[in-house]
C-alpha cells in the first residue's frame, strides 16, 4: 500500500454579513467596531477581529435599537467566522445559532452549513444549505446571486459525499445564474469554475479540471488584477493539477507565483501562505526530495500554529504530511509521533469521522505493518474502513486526497 497525504485544495464557500447604516450614535460606534473587526478578519488577524467584534456585540446587546436586528445578526455571524478560522468550532456554532435566532436568515444558515462542512458533518451541512436556499426561494430570491452561491456551496457538499452528478448539476445551475446576472467574466463565475475544476480533479479528469481552472484564473486576472489573492488561490489549484499530471516544473512555478502574491499582499508571516507552502512540500516529496519537503512543511506548520494555534485542523493536515514524509524516509519513530499528534487534533476538533482521519489511520497502519505490529495495524485499518464505508466517495473540501506513486 502506498501512503496517501493531504493536499490543500482551495474550494469556494460563501457566507459573510451584510452591513447597514446605523441610525443612532451608539450603533454608529458599534458598526465602526464591527467593520474594523471584519477588516481584521479579512487580513487574517483573528484575535484582533474577535476583540473588535465582541466590543460591537456588547453595544448592540445593551442598546437593542429598533430596526437594527440585522446588525446584531451580522456581528454574531462574523464572530462565528472568526471562531471557525481559529478552529474553535463549538464556539463558532453557538454564534451562528445565535445569529439565526436574531434573524440572520439564509446568511446564518449558509455560514452554519460551512462550519458543518469543516467538521465533515455533511448531512447537517446539506440540510442547512437546503434551508437557506428554500428561504431565498420563498422570498422570491431563488435566482439571485446569493441563491447561486448557496447552490455552489451545496454542490461542494454533494461533491464531498461522492454524489458527483448532482454536484455538477448544482454547479451548472449556479454558473448559469451568475453568468446571466454578472456576465461570463465576473469573479462569481470564476468561483463556480474553480469548484468544477475541483470536481473533475477528484475524478482524475485532469484535462477537464485544467480547462476550468485556467478559465477561473483568466477571469480573475482580468477582473481583479494579476496580484489579487483569489488569483493566488487559482494558481495554487492549477499547480496541484499540474502536479497530478506529472508536470512538476510547471507546478513548482505556479506554486511559487501563488506564494509570491500572498507574501506581497499579506506579508511573509501571514497564514494565507501556508497552503501553498504545504503544497510545495507535497511536490518536493513526490520528487523524492524529502529534506526540501520537510522544510516547506515546517514553514507551513509554523504559520498555521502562529496564527491559529497548535491544535487547529490545518496543523493536523501538515503534521500528517510530515508523518508520511518521515515514513518514506525510514524515520518510523518520528513518523509515529506525528501521526499520533495529527489524529489527536482532528479528533478533538470534531472531525473524528472525516476522510482525513481515515487516510491518517490507513497510513499509520502501514507504519505499524512495517514495524511488524500487525494486530495494531489491523485495528486501525478496520476503523479507517468503517469511516470510509460511512462516507462513501468522500474527497473533502478544504483538502483533496491524493495517492502517491
Amino acid at each position: 500500500m502506498n501512503p496517501m497525504r493531504v493536499v490543500v485544495w482551495t474550494c469556494v464557500l460563501c457566507g459573510t454579513a451584510v452591513w447597514g447604516r446605523p441610525a443612532l450614535e451608539q450603533t454608529e460606534t458599534a458598526a465602526g467596531l464591527a467593520n474594523r473587526g471584519l477588516s481584521h478578519y479579512r487580513e487574517g488577524r483573528y484575535p484582533d477581529a474577535e476583540s473588535f467584534l465582541l466590543r460591537a456585540l456588547a453595544i448592540y446587546e445593551e442598546s437593542r435599537p429598533s430596526g437594527r436586528a440585522q446588525d446584531l445578526a451580522a456581528t454574531l455571524g462574523n464572530l462565528g467566522l472568526v471562531e471557525s478560522a481559529l478552529g474553535r468550532y463549538p464556539e463558532a456554532e453557538r454564534y451562528y445559532q445565535r445569529a439565526l435566532r436574531a434573524g440572520g436568515g439564509a446568511v446564518a444558515l449558509s455560514n452554519l452549513a460551512g462550519l458543518y462542512v469543516l467538521q465533515a458533518r455533511y448531512g447537517e451541512a446539506e440540510e442547512s444549505y437546503k434551508r437557506a436556499l428554500e428561504a431565498l426561494e420563498e422570498a422570491g430570491a431563488g435566482q439571485t446571486g446569493d441563491a447561486a452561491a448557496i447552490r455552489n456551496n451545496l454542490g461542494t457538499v454533494y461533491h464531498a459525499t461522492g454524489r458527483h452528478a448532482p454536484a455538477e448539476s448544482l454547479f451548472r445551475q449556479a454558473l448559469a445564474i451568475q453568468e446571466r446576472l454578472a456576465g461570463t467574466e465576473s469573479p462569481a463565475v470564476a468561483s463556480v469554475e474553480n469548484n468544477l475544476a475541483g470536481l473533475y480533479g477528484s475524478e482524475r479528469s485532469y484535462e477537464q479540471a485544467e480547462a476550468h481552472q485556467r478559465k477561473a484564473l483568466s477571469i480573475q486576472e482580468k477582473a481583479l488584477g494579476a496580484e489579487h489573492p483569489q488569483v493566488a488561490a487559482s494558481l495554487d489549484n492549477l499547480g496541484s493539477i499540474c502536479r497530478a499530471l506529472g508536470r512538476y516544473d510547471e507546478a513548482a512555478a505556479l506554486y511559487q507565483r501563488a506564494l509570491s502574491i500572498r507574501e506581497r499582499v499579506f506579508g511573509r508571516d501571514h497564514p494565507s501562505a501556508a497552503p501553498v507552502l504545504n503544497n510545495l512540500g507535497e511536490l518536493r516529496q513526490r520528487q523524492g526530495r524529502s529534506s526540501e519537503a520537510e522544510e516547506w512543511y515546517q514553514r507551513a506548520q509554523a504559520l498555521w500554529e502562529r496564527a491559529l494555534g497548535p491544535t487547529h485542523p490545518h496543523v493536523a493536515e501538515v503534521l500528517h504530511n510530515r508523518a508520511v514524509n518521515q515514513l518514506q524516509s525510514g524515520q518510523r519513530d518520528a513518523a509515529e509521533s506525528l501521526f499520533r499528534r495529527a489524529l489527536e487534533i482532528w479528533e478533538q476538533s470534531g472531525a473524528r469521522e472525516s476522510r482525513q482521519v481515515a487516510v491518517c489511520l490507513a497510513n499509520y497502519a502501514e507504519l505499524l505493518r512495517r514495524a511488524d505490529r500487525k494486530s495494531e495495524a489491523a485495528a486501525l485499518d478496520e476503523r479507517a474502513r468503517a469511516i470510509l464505508a460511512a462516507n462513501p466517495g468522500v474527497t473533502g473540501l478544504t483538502v483533496n486526497i491524493a495517492e502517491l506513486r
